[in-house]
C-alpha cells in the first residue's frame, strides 16, 4: 500500500502548491521592471499552467481564482505560429 504522502504526490499540486511554485517567477519578473508573465511549456514544464489551460481544467481555474483573489489578471494565451503553437498562462500585475 503506498502512502498518502506517495498518493498526494502522484495526483499533483494543489492549487495553492502551483501558484506558490510560481511566485519566484513573478518576483524575478518584478524586479526586471515587467508587469507580466507568460508561462510555456519551457517554463515548469508546462503542466498547469499551459495544457490545463488550454484544456480549462478545474486545477488551472482553481489557479486563476486564486490569483485573481490576490489582484492579478489571468488570461490563457494561444497563438498559432507558423511552425508551432505557442501556448500558456499570461499572468499580470
Amino acid at each position: 500500500m503506498i502512502t498518502a504522502k506517495e498518493a498526494r504526490n502522484i495526483s499533483g499540486p494543489t492549487a495553492a502548491e502551483a501558484v506558490d511554485e510560481i511566485e519566484p517567477l513573478i518576483r524575478e519578473q518584478a524586479k526586471k521592471k515587467e508587469r507580466s508573465l507568460l508561462i510555456r511549456d519551457s517554463v515548469l514544464g508546462g503542466g498547469v499552467w499551459v495544457h490545463g489551460g488550454y484544456e480549462t481544467s478545474p486545477l488551472w481555474k482553481d489557479c486563476k481564482q486564486l490569483l485573481l483573489d490576490l489582484g492579478y489578471t489571468v488570461e490563457f494565451y494561444y497563438n498559432e505560429g507558423s511552425m508551432a503553437v505557442d501556448m500558456g498562462t499570461k499572468i499580470g500585475w
